[in-house]
């Protein structure tokens, strides 16, 4: 290999580096806050800190004790605003009110109900907007040229962590609903 061909491959490479990074900057122009002095903490931690007031959704950042900056940046989201401070998403099921199972602490609010027979599974609430999801009744199952989803019957939810299983929805069928930063993730178990 010849020493120009070399060179251009090194350039090539640094250049095809530069323009992915700069590009992954563009599309998250938030991402990289700029550290004014201003938003730092004035005294110097002994230990590393957390700076929320230079997070945003996809990123936390840490004043160190040597009194550097780090930033960790996401593709996915890890914190959500609520009036106006940034918080980590959390998404754990926990019990709620209405006798289900809800994660709060996220870009939008999930509820499941704790049986399967109620009118509304899972209900998500983004910024006052809501969706509902419920199984389809044997009258609709009914009109349907498929007998999997004949025979609803009413289960309790099994939660642990970010998911609920409502196991023999149906005959041979289970649901399992999977809570991510990003939104819920729902599969039919055969």
């Amino acid at each position: 290999m010849s020493e120009r061909s070399s060179t251009f491959k090194k350039v090539g490479i640094s250049f095809l580096v530069t323009v992915l990074l700069g590009s992954f900057a563009a599309l998250f122009p938030d991402t990289n806050p700029v550290m004014a002095s201003s938003q730092l903490p004035s005294d110097q931690p002994s230990k590393t800190v957390e700076v929320p007031s230079l997070e945003n959704g996809y990123t936390n950042v840490y004043r160190n004790p040597d009194g550097t900056i780090t930033s960790d940046n996401f593709f996915t989201p890890v914190n959500y605003e609520d009036h106006g401070t940034w918080h980590h998403i959390n998404t754990n099921l926990v019990p709620d009110s209405k006798g289900g199972f809800s994660v709060t602490q996220n870009r939008f609010t999930t509820h499941f109900s704790k049986a399967s027979d109620d009118s509304n599974v899972e209900t998500i609430d983004y910024q006052g907007h809501q969706i509902t999801f419920s199984p389809v009744g044997t009258a609709i199952a009914s009109n349907l040229s498929s007998n999997v989803f004949k025979d609803l019957k009413s289960v309790t939810g099994q939660s642990s962590y970010n998911s609920i299983s409502y196991s023999g929805l149906y005959p041979n069928v289970s649901l399992e609903e999977q809570v991510t930063s990003l939104g819920v993730k729902e599969v039919l178990v055969l």
